[in-house]
């Protein structure tokens, strides 16, 4: 599902789950609290949503759109939703 304003301590909490995830995690380029606070705040999100939390994430901007064009800023599912094709859908969504 597409959402424009899902709140910042989801995201946050998503964040902490996936950051050690990536080769080079997240909270070493910033503060994972203002992420989130921006991307809930701008950017376009995609979620799979499981219970209360988020499972996978596409979240991108989209408001300077041209020729359909947007930019994908982040990409990613907890490892226990991995291997669903979540990430995968949410990126067609998106």
């Amino acid at each position: 599902m597409i959402y424009k304003n899902i709140d910042s301590g989801m995201v946050y909490s998503f964040l902490k789950k996936v950051d050690h995830t990536f080769s080079v995690s997240i909270s070493e380029k910033q503060d994972l609290s203002e992420y989130a606070k921006k991307l809930s705040a701008k950017a376009t999100i995609c979620v799979e949503i499981t219970g209360d939390q988020i499972v996978s994430m596409v979240a991108g901007y989209t408001t300077t759109v041209t020729n359909n064009l947007g930019y994908i800023a982040l990409v990613a599912t907890v490892p226990e939703a991995r291997e669903h094709g979540l990430a995968g859908n949410l990126v067609k969504e998106f």
